[in-house]
């Protein structure tokens, strides 16, 4: 019943996507932003996506919830939680210099993760020259990532970055077909 991809599931990435609506009021609250009707019908279409993803047993018929998807589901909500607490204070912080917010974003994020992954026993460093030269990529592309999204909250208000990274969903299930060969399930 689950597809596994080294330890994470297909059903993770659509709830990351909460961030969005935690995104919503945390803006309008401390950013001063109007809750505007495209990203609040949005929030709620996340927010039923998000309850389908879960499996519930009366929906799929099983008599108890999966402790693994519970536990996956509990991180990915952490993650929605750290990502719109990152959108709201960079947003917030948008007079301060590009290059000191990235900085010191960067290297909290640099540090957390080592801990983090440490602290699970995760923490591994790179087999060979192939694994080298991907980790090199990853960091890369989330440079440019990183990037992007600081100067996309200087110009733009948070709600409306928060809607357009959930553009990347359908990116992300393509990918996971073309590389991983994990086709998303009818719940996915």
């Amino acid at each position: 019943r689950d597809r596994d991809v080294t330890g994470v599931q297909t059903c993770a990435l659509p709830i990351s996507y909460l961030s969005l609506v935690f995104t919503l009021p945390l803006a309008c609250a401390l950013l001063h932003e109007k809750c505007r009707l495209t990203p609040t019908l949005m929030a709620a279409l996340i927010i039923a996506g998000a309850f389908v993803i879960t499996r519930p047993p009366f929906l799929t018929g099983d008599t108890q919830l999966d402790s693994r998807l519970v536990i996956g589901m509990g991180l990915k909500l952490v993650d929605g939680l750290s990502t719109t607490l990152y959108t709201v204070l960079v947003r917030k912080c948008r007079e301060y210099h590009f290059v000191a917010m990235f900085l010191v974003t960067s290297l909290t994020g640099l540090s957390l993760t080592v801990l983090a992954t440490s602290a699970l026993g995760l923490f591994a460093w790179p087999d060979g020259p192939a694994d080298l030269a991907l980790l090199i990529l990853l960091g890369v592309l989330s440079t440019a990532a990183h990037n992007t999204l600081i100067l996309g909250l200087k110009f733009e208000s948070a709600n409306t970055v928060a809607l357009v990274r959930c553009s990347d969903v359908p990116f992300a299930f393509t990918w996971q077909v073309l590389i991983f060969q994990v086709v998303p399930d009818e719940w996915s």
